[in-house]
C-alpha cells in the first residue's frame, strides 16, 4: 500500500487593523526605492552619520535628507543628534525580517 503524502498549504488571513494595514504600506513604500533600501541595509548593521551615508551611497547630502525624512516619517528609523551630527539606525525587526526574506540581508 503507498500512502501519498499532501502538503498542506498555509492559510493567510488579512490583518483587519487598520494601524497595521497602515504600518505595512509604510514599510512597503519606503522599501521600494533602491536608495532607501541602500539605506536600510546599512543602517541595520550599525548606527551612521548622515555624512557617513552620503559618501557610502555616493548622493549628496540633500538628496540623501530627502529619503532619510520618508523613513523616518514611516517610523523605520531612529534618529539620535550629537553636537552638529545627526546618526541613523534601524531596530525595526519586521524591517530586518523583510529584507533578510527577499535575500537582500544574511544573518
Amino acid at each position: 500500500m503507498h500512502v501519498l503524502a499532501v502538503e498542506a498549504k498555509p492559510t493567510f488571513r488579512l490583518i483587519e487593523d487598520a494601524s497595521s494595514l497602515g504600518k505595512a504600506a509604510e514599510i512597503f513604500t519606503s522599501l521600494s526605492n533602491a536608495i532607501r533600501l541602500g539605506v536600510l541595509v546599512r543602517v541595520l548593521e550599525r548606527e551612521w552619520s548622515v555624512n557617513e551615508l552620503a559618501a557610502e551611497l555616493k548622493i549628496s547630502q540633500s538628496a540623501l535628507s530627502q529619503h532619510l525624512g520618508k523613513l523616518r516619517q514611516a517610523r523605520i528609523v531612529q534618529v539620535r543628534r550629537q553636537s552638529q551630527s545627526i546618526f541613523y539606525r534601524c531596530n525595526d525587526e519586521l524591517v530586518l525580517r523583510l529584507l533578510t526574506e527577499a535575500g537582500l540581508l544574511r544573518r
